[in-house]
């Protein structure tokens, strides 16, 4: 093996609970052989490293009003620059073209471009998403630039019951078919809708959980009302730690992953390492996933989501598989080595010359 690397990641390990996937892959990427940290701005600011590794750029800036977003966006763009001149080459990995949420539109994609002048190189989860963040930030489209998937999640979580006994322990009909939506619970990926649609189909044999933490209140209002106490439509939301995320997978016959906008999906490959089939609308990298996979266990839909798209996944997502998804294209040693030599390739790269903040 080459000279290690000193990789600084935004995150790395520190996130794992929220999130298992940076630290799946920075501890393959040590395994290896190299040295990764969690980013600190004290980090960034005292030592030397060779590659500064951000996955998702919005959260490295504050934005409890605008002045605090604007001094943050300023030091942390001072401080990127600092690190670039003593060497660090600046890597980001495209989980979204664009933030979903934001406060501040203007500041935050000036912030945006700004730190995209700086990169010296870009991963994208797939060849779609890199296809649309060179098209949206015309900085990276001359950088060097790699393909390398999002892992799947298959050893992560624990897998102590059977699917009857997981519907037991979670007070649901051992013989219903079980409809389920699991993760962060946010505006662009559509729960009110999925809700609302379930309750349309007049089938007492259904059930839908819903299991995750909305982002905020007035989106937990929307989530109850859509529920409107309706009996099959289980809500359970909250963070949930591993095992509870593991029997609600265990115990549904398939996840439906509504979004309005969506570029990756964790959520999908988390379903996928559960040998559960998942219904999502066929945007950004779904037709690639759905390719990786096979149309057996993963199913898109063009247009809105409507209850004739649900009762079509409802019978698409209970026809029996013998067989597990194939995963073996999102296997983390690989995925680690893949991203090591692509880091090792931009360390070799000839950098631009990046100019000094102006936010």
């Amino acid at each position: 093996m080459e000279k290690p690397l000193r990789i600084l990641s935004f995150p790395a390990f520190e996130r794992a609970q929220w999130n298992p996937y940076n630290a799946l892959l920075a501890f393959e990427l040590a395994a290896l052989g190299h040295h990764v940290c969690d980013f600190t701005w004290r980090s960034l600011r005292k030592e030397r490293w060779d590659i500064v590794h951000i996955h998702w750029p919005h959260f490295l800036i504050e934005r409890s009003s605008r002045v605090t977003l604007w001094r943050t966006a300023r030091n942390a763009l001072a401080r990127i620059d600092q690190a670039k001149r003593e060497g660090a080459k600046v890597v980001w990995t495209v989980h979204n073209v664009a933030p979903h949420e934001v406060s501040y539109p203007r500041l935050e994609m000036h912030f945006w471009r700004e730190l995209f002048s700086r990169l010296d190189g870009v991963i994208g989860l797939s060849r779609s998403g890199l296809d649309d963040a060179r098209a949206q930030w015309p900085a990276i489209r001359s950088l060097p630039a790699f393909v390398i998937p999002h892992g799947h999640y298959r050893d992560v979580y624990p897998r102590p019951f059977e699917q009857a006994e997981a519907r037991r322990r979670l007070g649901l009909d051992v013989d219903a078919t079980i409809v389920s939506w699991i993760g962060m619970i946010r505006n662009y990926k559509n729960v009110p809708l999925l809700i609302k649609t379930f309750r349309s189909i007049d089938d007492p044999g259904m059930i839908l959980t819903v299991s995750g933490k909305p982002s905020g209140g007035s989106l937990r209002k929307a989530v109850a009302a859509a529920a409107g106490g309706d009996p099959r439509v289980r809500l359970n939301l909250k963070f949930l730690p591993d095992f509870e995320i593991a029997w609600q997978l265990i115990a549904c016959d398939l996840v439906v992953l509504p979004y309005a906008s969506i570029q990756n999906s964790g959520s999908a490959l988390l379903a996928l390492s559960f040998d559960r089939p998942v219904v999502v609308p066929a945007l950004g990298a779904m037709s690639e996933l759905g390719a990786a996979v096979g149309s057996d266990w993963l199913q898109s839909y063009e247009g809105p989501f409507t209850p004739d798209v649900l009762r079509n996944a409802v019978a698409w997502g209970g026809s029996k598989r013998d067989f597990p998804a194939r995963l073996d294209d999102f296997d983390w040693s690989f995925i680690a080595a893949q991203t090591a030599n692509a880091f090792a390739a931009i360390r070799g790269s000839t950098a631009p010359v990046h100019r000094e903040a102006c936010i």
